[in-house]
């Protein structure tokens, strides 16, 4: 597939099933409220026999099914600031997009360790 083709997250749950599998999300996760708090053009997330769910809900589903997961943040630290930014780092450990960062990341993701 191509990074540019949608993929239905109910599909990518169910095919990456397992311990093995880590999640990494990578964007500054400042949005405005109402992208995360909606259900606006997530309806492609799901197929059509499941409930409309908002991307926050699916961003919290993604978190419950990859136990491992992380969020890279390109934005520095002091710029974390925003209410979206908030409520999406009480889902996924932040790290910031830096090699530091990154090196910290990985290593949540192989022991689990937290910031």
């Amino acid at each position: 597939e191509n990074f540019r083709d949608p993929i239905n997250i109910s599909q990518l749950i169910r095919e990456c099933e397992g311990q093995r599998y880590h999640l990494i999300c990578i964007g500054d996760a400042a949005m405005h409220p109402g992208e995360l708090h909606s259900d606006g053009p997530w309806y492609r997330a799901h197929s059509a026999s499941e409930e409309r769910r908002t991307a926050f809900q699916w961003f919290a589903t993604l978190a419950d099914h990859f136990k491992r997961h992380v969020w890279i943040n390109p934005d520095r630290p002091q710029y974390w600031y925003g209410h979206t930014v908030k409520q999406l780092a009480e889902l996924y450990p932040m790290f910031p997009l830096t090699l530091d960062g990154l090196s910290e990341a990985v290593n949540h993701l192989s022991r689990g360790r937290r910031r």
